[in-house]
């Protein structure tokens, strides 16, 4: 039975490990969608989500492990909105190849209506801000400055783009984004920890 109610947007987070006992993380990606209707089926999502961990073999469908989870919530950050917030943790066996595409698969499915608006550029600015907060959100690193160290840009794809942020410990974290239907999402994390002192 659907499971449907109201909410604006939603976000998605996603991370392979390498075990669901505490295993390292080897991946990460979260993405902020807005979704036009304003309405959506949890259920449903909830499965689209769990897709991703999903494999054929031998006819059959099969799912790597992986643990899932879907909650409500409120966000006033600059706009106030009703979101859904669906995490998944995927064990190792998984490409991250197959993984983009199921978030790319998501993002066109429910934000499907922004294709009949003009989706305009992210600006360096605004790229470097979502970086920021990707940031805060994934490792809690709020009692830390974050400063832009670099932004590079793909001419050839201007669906790609860079960030890359030093803090003031020195901790150096790059994003590489693809935009995807108007969204901004995270391919990669990559954390260079600074050397210890002699």
């Amino acid at each position: 039975m659907a499971e449907e109610t109201y909410f604006d947007g939603f976000f998605i987070q996603v991370g392979l490990i390498s075990s669901l006992h505490g295993g390292k993380e080897r991946f990460y990606s979260e993405f902020f969608a807005q979704l036009p209707s304003g309405r959506g089926d949890l259920n449903e999502l909830l499965k689209d989500l769990e897709a991703i961990a999903s494999y054929e073999e031998d006819g059959q469908r099969r799912w790597h492990s992986f643990k899932s989870e879907l909650s409500r919530g409120h966000h006033s950050w600059g706009a106030d909105a009703s979101t859904v917030t669906g995490l998944i943790d995927i064990a190792a066996g998984i490409g991250i190849t197959k993984t983009l595409e199921g978030i790319v698969s998501i993002i066109r499915k429910y934000a499907s209506d922004r294709k009949q608006q003009a989706v305009p550029d992210y600006t360096d600015d605004e790229l470097v801000g979502r970086a920021k907060m990707l940031i805060v959100r994934r490792y809690n690193h709020l009692n830390r400055t974050l400063n832009l160290k670099s932004l590079e840009r793909s001419i050839s794809e201007r669906d790609k783009a860079t960030v890359t942020l030093i803090t003031d410990t020195n901790e150096i974290i790059s994003l590489k984004f693809q935009i995807v239907e108007g969204v901004a999402v995270v391919e990669w994390v990559h954390r260079e920890l600074p050397l210890p002192s002699p």
